[in-house]
């Protein structure tokens, strides 16, 4: 009897490790909580997604080879940044510098002075044009050749004495 008692015992044990185990797992009850033929037929079908974009349809977008011939971030390190173009002169830093309007102003008042200038020597060069003429009329009555005359006797007289000296 023994023997009996020993599988009954086991199959016990064996039964209760085996309700346990099976414990874990889903039933059918359980299975019928979670998705049914139903609720599958909402999800997209394979004619459904013939809708979305096919093979062809991706082709027309950019490959990796298309995008090689835009710049990349290296190409772009080529060219001046900000920090670059602070070293040159700003719109701020040209104000101080004459405008063409400006420049226009100042060349009409300097042409100006100028012809003013130019007006002033014209009447000194007139004025010293007329005294010559009046020194030129008065020269005209000297006799020049007994001047000369005069200051060769006057050279001779003085040689006599330097030499009898």
């Amino acid at each position: 009897m023994e023997e009996k008692r020993l599988k009954e015992l086991l199959r016990e044990v064996i039964g209760e490790v085996f309700e346990e185990k099976t414990a874990i797992f889903a039933t059918k009850d359980d299975l019928r909580a979670f998705t049914t033929k139903d609720d599958l037929k909402a999800f997209a079908t394979k004619d459904d997604l013939k809708a979305f974009a096919t093979k062809d349809d991706l082709k027309a977008f950019a490959t990796k080879d298309d995008l090689k011939a835009f710049a990349t971030k290296d190409d772009l390190k080529a060219f001046a940044t900000k920090d670059d173009l602070k070293a040159f002169a700003t719109k701020d830093d040209l104000k101080a510098f004459i405008t063409k309007e400006e420049f226009l102003e100042f060349e009409r008042r300097l042409t100006n002075a100028l012809n003013g200038i130019r007006e002033g020597v014209r009447l000194s060069l007139y004025e010293i044009e007329k005294r010559l003429g009046e020194i030129e009329s008065k020269l005209r009555f000297y006799d020049f050749n007994f001047v000369v005359n005069q200051n060769d006797a006057i050279m001779r007289t003085m040689k006599d004495i330097y030499i009898r000296n």
